[in-house]
C-alpha cells in the first residue's frame, strides 16, 4: 500500500463509491493509518464526510489537553481509567 499510494487512493475511492451507492453509506471511515492523507481529496470526490483516523485521533487529543488546561475537564479517574501516578510527570506536561 505504501509503495503505490495512487493505486491505494483509487482503490479507496472505488470501494467507497460502492458503499455509498450500494449500501447508502453517508460517511466513510478510513480504517488504517497508511490511508491517512487522502481525507480532503476523498471528501471533494465522494461528496460525503471522510474520517481519517490519524487526523481525528490527533484533534481529539488536542481538544482533551486544551479542555484540561482551561477547565480541568478530564477522563474519569474511577475504576479502569485512573490517571498515571503523578511521579511519572504526565500531568505536569499538560500544565
Amino acid at each position: 500500500m505504501a509503495a503505490e499510494p495512487e493505486k491505494l487512493k483509487e482503490t479507496i475511492k472505488r470501494e467507497a463509491r460502492k458503499a455509498i451507492e450500494n449500501d447508502r453509506a453517508e460517511v466513510i471511515v478510513l480504517g488504517c493509518t497508511i490511508e491517512s492523507g487522502f481525507m480532503k481529496e476523498l471528501i471533494e470526490s465522494l461528496k460525503v464526510p471522510v474520517i481519517d483516523a490519524v487526523v481525528v485521533s490527533w484533534k481529539y487529543a488536542e481538544m482533551m489537553a486544551d479542555l484540561y488546561r482551561k477547565t480541568g475537564l478530564t477522563h474519569s479517574k474511577l475504576f479502569g481509567y485512573e490517571a498515571p501516578p503523578e511521579k511519572d510527570g504526565f500531568l505536569k506536561t499538560l500544565e
